[in-house]
């Protein structure tokens, strides 16, 4: 991990939610990292399940806000989604009166 900016890991929980936002510090191994805080689950990393997947970025990057504006499930186990980019400009003026 290169030492400029600030880099964030998030994890998915079973149930499907997310933990974190953890704020990620490199070490010396080229392959670890240590977040800012205790995980708020305890991942199961021997083979009962699915490990846990993870995103990891930069904090101006890793993320980007979007709308869901479809969900089409496709039998038990897959979902397609149609978003837009989010962009708090169009909710600007929504509590103003007109005029």
């Amino acid at each position: 991990m290169r030492s400029t900016g600030t880099r964030f890991l998030a994890l998915c929980k079973p149930g499907g939610t997310l933990s974190g936002l953890y704020t990620a510090m490199p070490t010396n191994s080229a392959n670890i990292v240590t977040i800012d805080s205790n995980l708020d689950f305890t991942p199961t990393l021997y083979g009962s399940m699915e490990p846990p997947l993870y995103m990891f970025g930069q904090a101006e990057r890793w993320s980007h806000p979007a709308l869901i504006t479809d969900i089409k499930p496709s039998g038990t186990e897959r979902v397609s989604m149609t978003a837009v980019n989010y962009d708090e400009r169009v909710y600007a003026d929504d509590d103003n009166s007109p005029g």
